[in-house]
């Protein structure tokens, strides 16, 4: 997110590499969404109490506002979130770091798959054994 209030530099570039390369100033967390702030492609808001991210750059378009080839994208709803391990399950979609439960046993997952039984990875396989 790039404040709007910020001026042009004397070279007539934007100040924006050093607050890019301040990491105090990056926020761990989505910001409540802000009419006059600008957004780019990526950056996700909260907004309404769900998690939106930009497709492309924007300033003053509401998120609720979106629809499906508009530019804000709903990611999900934070009471979804589960907390812990979720059962494994064929048709999600799961990225490394990611833990699943799997026949009693804690799995997670070394890079994205998809569709892939934990009970069938071995050492070189998608799935990490953490615990029986």
């Amino acid at each position: 997110m790039v404040d709007s209030s910020e001026k042009p530099s004397d070279s007539g570039q934007w100040d924006v590499w050093k607050k890019l390369t301040e990491c105090e100033d990056i926020p761990e967390e989505p910001q409540e969404w802000n009419a006059e702030a600008i957004y780019t492609a990526g950056d996700r808001v909260l907004h309404d109490g769900q998690l939106f991210e930009a497709k492309w750059w924007t300033q003053g378009e509401n998120p609720n506002d979106s629809g499906q080839w508009d530019v804000w994208k709903k990611i999900i709803d934070p009471e979804d979130i589960p907390e812990g391990p979720v059962e494994w399950n064929t048709e999600s979609i799961y990225t490394a770091g990611d833990q699943v439960l799997h026949d009693g046993q804690l799995f997670e997952a070394k890079w994205w798959t998809q569709g892939e039984n934990p009970n069938d990875s071995g050492q070189w396989d998608v799935w990490k054994k953490i615990s029986e």
